[in-house]
């Protein structure tokens, strides 16, 4: 067929230990020619023939470009076709449209035909390889399969409190440290409550007393039966949930970070304004600093009207750089997403928003892939205080997560990991021990008592939007190395 040139490319779709393909390759491609492994052969390549002609060996990636790539296959960012033609989407869209048009036709490659009931017996005939076989069909029974309500009623009985509360996103935390405190609420009386699949929806909501569950989050948002919202899904879908709920006349307790970027936080304080006298309460999970080391270490300063300092060493733990966290678009990155903790809990001790910010992280030739998790954070606030964030992901998570240092007019003060407090003055030594406690309960039943009374939000908006602030412009101050106003 070639003259006795050789094959331009040899393609190996082969399933065997052999190395009989490869060899068989090697003889029948040209000089210079390619040799394309597809299937899984043996790999003892013998150099001679390689070697003689120059030939290439290539292991292709299974379905074509794309594959394997997170930003291709999760995150949907195509390949522009005039660089890659032939994507692992385009690959298969090729082959459906040949079998569609009856160019490829499949029907030769199938041999066995199983029930689905039968799939063990297929198996095993596929693992004792008692007969030959190629293309092993499971075939399902053709039903009408109902079109599935996107809500259900649990009729369980909950806390019947006052205030309706609906939950959007039932993740871990959600179910292991929330909801279980909004259960827990006199003053709440569970409505609804959604997940993106609905199963979690389910089974958290009937345990917990919620009379609805659903995958619908407009459901929640617009349920005239819910007074408060707790939003705890993805970061990036914070803020239109947040304008929604206010829209919508309900008060919101939002899972930090409030938003990830600027022109979010802009839109919900347009939503605000538009809402005027009739604005909702809008709060933020910013847990620790309703904790009792917080409220312990900002009583020991209650009465100081000088500057004083403050750092926070925050040890994060790694996470993978694909963790939708580190998503910038997703998560908005761990600065904004977990870090705003540090700068929240360090605005509340110090009693003061923070009015500028300089960061900077780890670098140089060997840093890993993601580097804004090693960082430090330095804050100037409003009265002249000052704060230094130093949120660490490198460290071993058996060491303590955190501990706070805040020194100032002759006296100091330490928490360590929200469990013990020590505090220094006049050469007087206490040391406060409790149980860890991170504010979960005591954020839950605040936000309940402002809506239950008409008092002001748990957390000042000044506070809730120069802390957001801080950790969106910390991430820019890394990237241009340049110290940043808050306006």
């Amino acid at each position: 067929m070639t003259g006795g040139v050789g094959a331009d490319a040899v393609l190996i779709a082969a399933s065997t230990t052999s190395n009989g393909p490869i060899q068989l390759a090697a003889d029948s491609v040209r000089q210079k020619g390619r040799v394309v492994l597809v299937g899984v052969v043996g790999l003892e390549l013998d150099r001679d023939p390689f070697f003689r002609k120059e030939a290439e060996f290539v292991v292709s990636c299974s379905y074509g470009p794309g594959r394997y790539d997170a930003d291709y296959e999760i995150e949907g960012h195509d390949y522009p076709v005039g660089h890659v033609r032939w994507t692992e989407q385009r690959n298969l869209q090729a082959v459906l449209d040949c079998m569609a048009s009856g160019g490829l036709d499949v029907a030769p490659l199938i041999t066995h035909r199983f029930p689905v009931g039968e799939a063990s017996g297929a198996y095993e005939m596929i693992r004792a390889a008692r007969e030959p076989f190629l293309g092993v069909l499971l075939q399902h029974p053709r039903t009408d399969v109902p079109r599935l309500a996107p809500t259900i009623e649990l009729r369980a009985k909950g806390t019947a409190g006052e205030i309706g509360v609906g939950v959007v996103g039932a993740g871990s935390f959600a179910r292991d440290v929330l909801i279980p405190r909004i259960a827990a609420c006199k003053r709440f009386h569970p409505v609804a409550i959604c997940s993106k699949g609905g199963l979690t929806a389910s089974t958290t909501g009937a345990k917990h007393g919620f009379r609805v569950a659903t995958t619908d989050a407009k459901m929640v948002l617009r349920n005239e039966e819910v007074d408060a919202v707790f939003v705890v899904t993805q970061h990036h879908l914070h803020a239109d949930q947040v304008i929604e709920s206010i829209r919508h006349g309900k008060h919101v307790f939002v899972e930090k970070p409030l938003c990830i970027s600027v022109d979010e936080l802009r839109a919900i304080e347009d939503a605000l304004e538009e809402a005027g006298d009739r604005a909702p309460i809008v709060t933020v999970g910013f847990n620790r600093r309703f904790s009792r080391s917080a409220n312990i270490t900002r009583q020991f300063f209650a009465d100081v009207t000088t500057p004083i300092t403050l750092s926070y060493r925050f040890n994060a733990g790694a996470l993978p750089p694909d963790h939708w966290t580190q998503n910038t678009e997703i998560g908005g990155g761990r600065i904004i997403g977990e870090a705003c903790h540090a700068i929240d809990t360090a605005t509340s001790i110090i009693g003061s928003p923070p009015v500028r910010v300089h960061a900077t992280s780890i670098a140089g030739q060997n840093a890993p892939a993601v580097t804004d998790d090693q960082c430090f954070i330095t804050l100037t606030h409003a009265d002249g205080s000052i704060s230094s964030i130093a949120y660490l992901a490198g460290g071993d998570a058996a060491f303590p997560r955190e501990r706070i240092e805040v020194i100032g007019a002759g006296r100091i003060a330490i928490i360590d990991d929200f469990r013990k407090v020590t505090t220094v003055r006049h050469g007087k030594t206490r040391v406060h021990k409790h149980r860890k406690d991170k504010g979960h309960g005591a954020e839950i039943q605040e936000f309940a008592a402002a809506i239950a009374n008409g008092d002001a939000a748990p957390i000042p908006w000044t506070d809730l939007r120069a802390v957001t602030l801080a950790s969106i412009l910390a991430v820019r101050s890394m990237r241009e190395q340049v110290t940043l106003d808050i306006p």
